[in-house]
């Protein structure tokens, strides 16, 4: 049973039926955090993923999903969850906060709520989970029980078991309703506890390998900032010469320039598959992961457009080579700006600030690098072309690494259209007490 803290702990509903004829606080703790659970209570209504409950009671005979469901995942204000087959106005979803809180009604026909039915997914620590669900019901839901089906369709049999209560004197009519919603409602909460438990431990591999996929992103720019910055040979000055040049042909530094390119493209790939992981029902996550997958897929191709070096191009000795190496760089680049263009579009309003920001530095070095880049050609000096290109790159892997750490915390895109704007602009948060850690009830 939920704990007497619980039972006199304010909820949403209170308010949206302030004087019920019954109430009832039903509690569960389960071994998987608010994130795992909440996919199972998105879901749930009659024509959907059903109630977890004696589904030949309350969802016509149709066996409750065992099993998320994609496609009912997404819920905004105003949606119905099917209290049972074919009805299509009530539940109503009153207000959502994903992963804690979901508000639903059942409209009386005059402005009010015959039912308030909300589930509470308090945090525990271990990452566990206190599913705290609180129902309210007025007099008008008498009104409702003993209302006729529409034409053509039959009772199920919780419509006829609210029909008898609806006869029966008002104490006998509390007592069994009571005593039956505590029964469909325990059944309720364990059914989506068994379900969690196996998702739980499913999705704690899952969380690890996306982790470890992001964490990817991070190294790859660790690895390649090192590769521009300390990788050098004899008179090669990293203020005047580009990193094209360590790997130019000829060059001491191109074998392991090599070695070290392959292990960054696999890096880049792996983080490309973390971004897709943790798109969720965000397509513009999953397209900036494609994005990335197609920079990394580049890294394929460089060591067939390695450059020569100053000296072999100013006497007229450049190949191919040399023209993929130019064509490699500009669809590189515009790789860059398109996966800071659609992550900046993804993403709040601070990344999107920085991300702008980084926009600028690259198109300003960018010009800086472009001035200079003829004299290479022609083997004259050029005094800071390695350094301005060397800071766009810094810039670009900066952002990587920026990116990878906002999806470590948050899993997901911000503008996940799960938003919780939505529950907090309808209702005040209530206050939340300290949630208990004990058992199912």
């Amino acid at each position: 049973m939920a704990t007497a803290a619980e039972k006199r702990r304010p909820f949403h509903v209170d308010a949206l039926v302030p004087a019920p004829l019954f109430a009832s606080t039903h509690a569960i703790t389960i071994d998987a955090p608010p994130e795992w659970v909440w996919p199972w209570i998105a879901q749930m209504g009659a024509g959907r993923a059903g109630w977890y409950s004696w589904d030949v009671i309350d969802n016509g005979g149709t066996p409750s999903a065992t099993s998320s469901l994609p496609a009912f995942q997404t819920l905004v204000s105003g949606d119905v969850m099917p209290a049972i087959p074919g009805a299509n106005d009530a539940f109503v979803v009153a207000a959502i906060d994903p992963p804690r809180d979901l508000v639903l009604t059942v409209p009386d026909g005059r402005g009010g709520n015959a039912v308030a039915w909300e589930h509470v997914l308090d945090p525990l620590p271990g990452g566990r989970t206190r599913l705290i669900v609180r129902g309210r019901a007025s007099t008008h839901w008498l009104d409702l029980a003993r209302a006729k089906p529409p034409a053509g369709r039959r009772r199920i049999f919780i419509e006829r078991a609210y029909a008898v209560l609806g006869m029966l004197p008002r104490p006998l009519l509390i007592g069994f309703a009571t005593l039956g919603h505590r029964i469909m409602e325990a059944r309720h909460l364990r059914g989506i506890q068994r379900r969690c438990v196996p998702a739980a431990a499913h999705d704690v591999h899952h969380e690890l390998w996306r982790k470890a996929l992001l964490m990817c992103g991070i190294v790859s720019s660790v690895l390649y900032a090192v590769m521009i910055w300390a990788i050098r040979y004899d008179g090669y000055n990293p203020l005047s010469q580009v990193p094209s040049e360590l790997t130019a042909i000829g060059a001491p530094t191109r074998a392991l320039w090599a070695q070290l390119g392959w292990i960054y493209t696999g890096l880049v790939a792996a983080f490309g598959f973390g971004l897709w992981r943790s798109a969720g029902r965000q397509r513009s996550v999953r397209i900036l992961g494609g994005l990335v997958l197609a920079y990394a897929s580049l890294g394929l191709l460089w060591p067939f457009a390695a450059m020569h070096q100053r000296e072999v191009l100013a006497a007229g000795g450049g190949t191919f080579s040399d023209t993929l190496h130019v064509a490699l760089g500009g669809v590189t680049v515009l790789l860059m700006f398109l996966a800071i263009g659609v992550g900046a579009m993804a993403f709040g309003k601070r990344f999107r600030l920085y991300s702008i920001g980084t926009v600028v530095v690259l198109l300003t070095f960018g010009v800086l690098t472009f001035i200079e880049a003829p004299r290479l050609q022609v083997n004259l000096p050029t005094p800071w072309i390695g350094l301005f290109e060397r800071i766009n790159i810094s810039v670009f892997l900066l952002w990587v690494v920026v990116l990878a750490a906002l999806l470590w915390r948050t899993g997901t895109s911000p503008g996940d259209p799960t938003s919780p704007a939505n529950f907090r602009s309808r209702f005040p948060r209530a206050k939340r007490g300290t949630s208990p850690v004990g058992g199912a009830s």
